[in-house]
This record gives C-alpha cells, sequence and structure tokens, in this order.
C-alpha cells in the first residue's frame, strides 16, 4: 500500500492492512475499522476524483442487502483520492467455481436473482457496474453481494450501458450453470429487457437455493 494512502486511512481512524487484487484494472487494498468491519480501498486520480466523489455519493444512497456499501473518499496529495467501499467477508465466486462443480439449476437461480436485484436498485440510483463478471460477486452468509463499484470513468448510465450490465450478468449466469437445458440457462441465453425484469424471469424458473 502507497504510503501517502496508509497515512490517510490511519487519520481517519482505520488500520491499512493487505492487498486485495486488482478488481478493475487498478490495485485494491482492505483497511479495518475499529469495530472490525471491512473496507476496499481504490487509489483514483486526480483527473478522475470528482466523478470518484459523485459516484461514491450515489452509492451511499443506495441500501440494498445484494450491493457492496459506499464509504468515505479521503483526500490524497495532488488532488488524487482514496475510494472505499465496503469488502464483504466471503468467499470471491471465481474462486468458489475453480474450486467445485459448476452450480445446478437452483443454486444459479440463487445467485442470478439477488444480484439482478442488486444491479436494479444500482441503475435505479443512475449507475451502471460496467465491470460485472465473477470476480464482482462475492458469496456471503446472507447470499451474493455484488461487489467492486469503486471505479469511476465508467460508461454514462445510458440504456445502453445498463443493457450491457444484465448482458454481463446473463453471460454469468451461462458460464455458472452444469446443465445447458436448464429453464434457468434459457434465460441467460436471451436476456433482454432490464435488470428487474430479468430477475423475474429468473425468479420463475423455480426456487432458488445457497451455494455450498
Amino acid at each position: 500500500m502507497p504510503p501517502r494512502v496508509a497515512a490517510a486511512l490511519r487519520e481517519a481512524g482505520l488500520r491499512p492492512a493487505g492487498p486485495l487484487g486488482r478488481g478493475t484494472g487498478a490495485p485494491r487494498w482492505t483497511a479495518l475499522a475499529p469495530d472490525g468491519s471491512r473496507w476496499a480501498v481504490t487509489e483514483v486520480p486526480a483527473v478522475r476524483a470528482e466523478a470518484a466523489r459523485q459516484r461514491a455519493t450515489r452509492l451511499s444512497r443506495i441500501d440494498h442487502p445484494y450491493l457492496a456499501q459506499a464509504g468515505p473518499v479521503l483526500d490524497l496529495a495532488d488532488g488524487d483520492v482514496a475510494v472505499l467501499v465496503s469488502a464483504e467477508p466471503g468467499t470471491d465466486l471465481d474462486v468458489l467455481l475453480a474450486a467445485r462443480e459448476p452450480l445446478d439449476p437452483e443454486e444459479a437461480v440463487g445467485v442470478l436473482e439477488p444480484l439482478a436485484g442488486a444491479l436494479a436498485a444500482l441503475h435505479d440510483a443512475g449507475l451502471v457496474h460496467g465491470a460485472l463478471d465473477t470476480g464482482a460477486v462475492v458469496l456471503t452468509e446472507h447470499g451474493p453481494v455484488l461487489v467492486d463499484l469503486g471505479e469511476p470513468g465508467r460508461r454514462d448510465p445510458t440504456p445502453s450501458a445498463r443493457a450491457d450490465d444484465v448482458a454481463a450478468l446473463a453471460a454469468l449466469g451461462t458460464a455458472l450453470i452444469g446443465d445447458p437445458g436448464a429453464a434457468v440457462a434459457a434465460v441467460c441465453r436471451q436476456p433482454g429487457g432490464d435488470a428487474a425484469s430479468f430477475g423475474g424471469r429468473v425468479a420463475a424458473c423455480g426456487p432458488g437455493r445457497s451455494v455450498t
């Protein structure tokens, strides 16, 4: 972690911790709060600092159980900032898939329906994710959580950009499902519509269950 980022975290009452991986391309680190909560930290250059602040403000207004929560934006030298988003305790979906067979249809519904709801909340707030893949999903005790939200400079939240998010979620579903003949697999092959309607079609495929 760069010393200036670590210093800003300490000044904010947080303890710098280890690396978290690159996320959408930028290096990320973790920080621990006194209450034990954990934050993902991304350094953003000055040219995108204002966009990062605006995105964090919009994210902070969303309260959704399957969407990571926005934290503070910390000032660094030369106009750069450090963006904090909650780092959810759990297992990254791509890590889990590397260690086991593809998901059965019920598990796929249990992942895709909550994530569609999270995307819908993001879109309703005038934001898009822009980098949705298995690395942007953490499986927690209460379900899948969409993470990797803090990087600004993604496409504007146009209908096309929102449709791209839904298509990315559908592509993720196609990659997850072990049974290509399952009803939920068919929905993923022809997503269409917005995130909410996609989630409704997924839910209609049958009850979901947690991934184990």
